[in-house]
């Protein structure tokens, strides 16, 4: 006998399994804390973003930009950085809209001066 996972009930949303089953760590190099990628989904579902398989290498991405840092590097200006990359990425698949980029770069600044201060 063949004991099968219970199916999905439909009020879990696609958009939520993405995203809360989704990992940026990697098994070598730096990882950013685990809190920030909680954190960085928790502003996308915000925003909202609209569900895009390429949201996820793009978020990677950017998180892995945060984690490749070290204490003689310019954490703000490196941050910044990244952040207008990721931002521009996000704009030019269609997945953040020009009203909502100023948004978008808000929360990933808070962010990112989160991080600062755990650092």
């Amino acid at each position: 006998m063949t004991i099968r996972a219970p199916d999905k009930t439909p009020s879990q949303s696609k958009k939520e399994d993405v995203w809360q089953n989704h990992s940026s760590a990697v098994e070598e190099g730096p990882h950013a804390p685990s809190w920030i990628e909680k954190d960085l989904y928790d502003i996308f579902k915000a925003i909202p973003l609209p569900e895009s398989p390429e949201l996820t290498p793009l978020a990677t991405e950017y998180l892995d930009k945060l984690a490749q840092t070290n204490s003689t590097t310019d954490l703000n200006a490196t941050f910044a950085s990244a952040r207008n990359i990721f931002l521009a990425q996000l704009v030019s698949k269609n997945l953040l809209n020009e009203n909502l980029y100023e948004t978008m770069n808000m929360q990933l600044e808070a962010l990112e001066e989160k991080l600062i201060a755990q650092s």
